[in-house]
């Protein structure tokens, strides 16, 4: 298992700076295995959406074998440098353990294959109630709830979509919007979707 330095980054119980981040994790695998802090060009050998892709098929399985539901992953370049989000889900809720858990099982899993290419901070958190919505089955699921979608091209000269599921059918999402108009999007169309309890319809 790579040497690490593990910390909480919740102090009460949940972390000031992002409600949703329960637990934290900094991998110090390529700073002890090659000896060089991460650069411009070692960060972009490979594309932040081309390793979070990987990083999905390596870790799904694992995680779903003890239960829990990988929601999605992202890769990016913060203040204190490349962070790997991992969000995930339990049909009981996630609390502090389940993301301990989570992030053990994480790092054993991509232990065994080298596809982050840098020194970054691993972050384990639920997704929150404004959760993005990425398979089919997150968005049956959302049926009957408000969200907000937007589209790759537009849809009746629009992007951006905010209404209510009201069913999701063979790779089509019907919404009611706040006008009560109707649309219906194709999910191979949609670039982000999300719940957004907070929008008034």
């Amino acid at each position: 298992m790579a040497e690490q330095a593990a910390y909480l980054d919740c102090p009460a119980p949940y972390s000031i700076k992002n409600p949703h981040v329960l637990y934290s994790v900094q991998s110090k695998r390529r700073l002890v295995q090659s000896g060089f802090m991460p650069t411009f060009f070692s960060v972009f050998r490979l594309k932040a959406l081309e390793i979070a892709d990987k990083v999905k098929k390596v870790i799904e399985p694992v995680l779903e074998s003890k239960g829990f539901e990988l929601v999605d992953v992202e890769y990016r370049r913060e203040p204190v440098g490349m962070v790997l989000r991992v969000f995930i889900d339990q049909p009981e809720g996630v609390d502090l353990k389940a993301c301990s858990d989570a992030s053990a099982l994480i790092d054993s899993g991509l232990d065994e294959v080298d596809i982050v290419p840098d020194v970054y901070n691993l972050e384990v958190s639920s997704p929150g109630i404004n959760r993005p919505l990425k398979k089919e089955a997150d968005f049956e699921r959302a049926v009957g709830k408000k969200v907000r979608i937007t589209t790759k091209k537009p849809v009746d000269s629009s992007k951006n979509f905010s209404g209510v599921i009201t069913k999701y059918e063979e790779g089509v999402i019907f919404l009611t919007l706040a006008d009560k108009s109707p649309v219906s999007l194709k999910l191979e169309n949609v670039h982000k979707a999300r719940l957004n309890l907070d929008i008034k319809i």
